[in-house]
């Protein structure tokens, strides 16, 4: 079903199921895609950087991983095309690191916070009244440690889609396409939840209505 002219609209992620709920009063929506992190589950980047820096060997090279913007390496692990063992490795050389590899993964994973607390309810309003997915950029190690704790609202959604086993990553067109492609849905019908900039302007252009959670108090 085709839809109306694109739209961006910025709500807060408490109230994000409440804008779906209002732009599906306008539009047709088919399929919800919801991002994890940022959206669903609390991730601090500053966390990663600072355990990293405080890893043994460090050699004081600048540690990029952000929301919009990330180290070429970090993009590769979760694109699922290096293994945990070659990103180690690589991280090994490029920043000096000297720690065992379980120091370093847990390094990687300080990011991780856990599901943020009013995440079921707004799961179970979202898949109650749309085909929800999620679409995380997710690496292999980082999902080991966060699936379990999303377990419960995960299986409550239509399908999962993790850029370490799809092998593609947003912002990246594919990406978008391989799940609206999957889901059999016209990306004019279909909603993205996402903190990311980059997620959003990328999504637009391939005529998906796009809601921004921002995750300012």
């Amino acid at each position: 079903m085709k839809s109306g002219p694109m739209t961006i609209t910025e709500t807060h992620r408490r109230d994000m199921h409440t804008a779906v709920r209002d732009l599906s009063q306008r539009q047709p929506i088919d399929l919800v895609i919801c991002d994890l992190g940022g959206v669903l589950y609390d991730i601090d980047f500053q966390r990663t950087i600072e355990a990293m820096t405080l890893l043994d060997g460090y050699n004081g090279q600048p540690i990029t991983f952000g929301v919009n913007n990330q180290d070429e390496l970090f993009v590769a692990i979760d694109r699922g095309d290096i293994s945990e063992e070659m990103f180690v490795t690589e991280l090994r050389k490029k920043f000096g690191f000297l720690a065992s590899s379980s120091d370093i993964i847990k390094a990687w994973c300080a990011i991780l916070r856990g599901p943020f607390p009013e995440t079921p309810s707004i799961v179970n309003s979202l898949v109650q009244h749309h085909r929800t997915v999620l679409l995380s950029n997710i690496s292999e190690p980082h999902l080991a440690v966060a699936e379990p704790e999303c377990r419960d609202f995960l299986s409550r959604m239509s399908a999962t889609y993790f850029s370490c086993r799809l092998r593609q990553r947003k912002p990246d067109a594919s990406a978008f396409l391989a799940v609206t492609s999957a889901e059999g849905i016209d990306p004019q019908s279909t909603v993205l939840l996402d903190d990311s900039r980059a997620n959003i302007l990328a999504a637009v252009d391939l005529g998906i209505h796009c809601i921004w959670i921002r995750n300012d108090d």
